[in-house]
This record gives C-alpha cells, structure tokens and sequence, in this order.
C-alpha cells in the first residue's frame, strides 16, 4: 500500500495552486455569490488498487468504506486506509455513485447510463430498481452521484452538467423536487450529512468541494488540488473529508 506525506503533496500541488484556483472558481465561473473558498490540509493519501472508482460511501462497519469502480461495475469494502476487504459483481453499465441507507443495512448503487439506483442486500443481492426520471432530456441525464436520508425517506441524485442539476427523490422513485447548480463547471458527487442536514457537493472541472443546504446552495467552499474528484464522505465528527480521484486511483483524507 502506498502512501505519500502530507507535506510532499501540499509543497508541490496545494500551496502554490490554492490563489489560482481561488481566482477560477470565484471569477472565471462567476460565483459571485458564493461564499469564498478556504483551503484545506491534506492529512493523508492512499493508493487504491481499484479501477477508476467513482463513488464513496460508508459502509455498516466501523472504520468501512464502499466504493464503486465505473470501470468493472464492482463496489468494494475497504479500509479508511485504502486497503480491499471485499467487492462484489453488479449487473451495471456504468457505476457512478453508491449510498448506504443506515436503517436497513441495504446498498444503493447508481448506474448512469441506465438512470437507475439499484438496491442491493448488504451481501450484494439485488433486491430491486428505482428508475430516476428527471425532467431533463435523456441525452443530458449523466447521474453522477448518490447520496440517502434514510430518516426522511428522500434520495438525492446530482446530474454532472448541461444542465447541473440537483434532484430529490423519494424512496420508491417520485421526484419531489429539482434544483439548477449553477456555482461550478460540473458535479461530480455528493454526501448527504445527517449530523448537521447538509449536503457535500463535489465538482470535478472546479476542483471544489462545497458544504450546502438541502437545496444545493453552498454555505461553505473549499479548493481541491486536484481534477476528478469523484465521490467524498465527511467523517462523523465532521473534522475530516475522504474524496476519491477517478484518475490517480487513489484515496485521500483532507481535515479542514
């Protein structure tokens, strides 16, 4: 398992970047009215020896994360340090996003190509389909994130772009409601925060990572040192992010 020091990372990728990519997400995409981004301290990175993963989740373990590959439509069980307990077969297209929903224990994996969340048994069983039909045309709709409020029975899907869009859902597939993102080139994934009710936005192109309200307007905005970020998940005290790079393969942890 490979890992890099915080401090090499950072020298050469973080601190000399953070102002350029500040002057980017606040003026070349016209967020004026976003709150301005702060930095954030790598702590860790990991290599995952997982093709092109996509999506991040907790899982049912203490200490678990999940992850799916949108390279051969696999989920794994890893460790917060990157390392493979387990992975399971799932008949996909195009993996991009996985949830886990806390009361049941079940899996929930989003196939982009098909439009569809598939539930899965915390074994890897398919225990059914819900169809996501958003009001965008079909050739528009790239699903690209995941994340579940089992409390209030809603999903939350994102579309990564033309239009960005954020769309809620309730459990057996009614859209409730659809909200325009306009505040970054694309999105990428998302994490919804049951401790505070927020969601965690991420955008690939922008490399930022934004803590919003439940409608997807940005609160809070951090600069990523890095393109394809593709799934995230805060920890439970709320002190740290671990976000996926569909490029690198790799895991990294980020306090703020």
């Amino acid at each position: 398992m490979e890992k890099k020091s915080a401090s090499f990372f950072a020298k050469n990728h973080f601190l000399g970047g953070r102002i350029i990519f500040s002057l980017l997400f606040m003026v070349g995409l016209g967020c004026k009215n976003s709150p301005e981004p702060l930095p954030l301290i790598l702590q860790q990175e990991y290599t995952l020896n997982i093709p092109a993963p996509s999506g991040l989740s907790w899982g049912n373990v203490n200490n678990q994360l999940l992850v799916v590959s949108d390279s051969d439509s696999k989920f794994y069980r890893i460790s917060t340090s990157g390392q493979i307990i387990g992975s399971i077969n799932v008949q996909a297209d195009d993996l991009e996003g996985i949830a886990w929903n806390e009361k049941t224990g079940e899996i929930w994996v989003l196939d982009e190509l098909k439009g569809e969340v598939i539930k899965l048994t915390a074994g890897g069983s398919e225990i059914g389909r819900i169809s996501i039909d958003l009001s965008i045309s079909t050739a528009n709709n790239r699903l690209e994130g995941i994340a579940i409020d089992s409390e209030e029975e809603k999903i939350y899907v994102v579309n990564e772009k033309d239009p960005g869009m954020l769309a809620v859902l309730a459990f057996d597939g009614t859209p409730l409601e659809e909200y325009s993102l306009t505040w970054a080139e694309d999105y990428s994934g998302l994490f919804y925060d049951s401790q505070g009710e927020f969601l965690w936005i991420i955008s690939d192109q922008s490399r930022v990572l934004a803590r919003c309200d439940l409608k997807g307007k940005p609160l809070e905005t951090y600069i990523l040192p890095f393109e394809k970020a593709e799934g995230l998940v805060i920890s439970a005290d709320g002190n740290e992010v671990y976000i996926v790079n569909d490029e690198t393969g790799r895991l990294y942890v980020f306090g703020f």
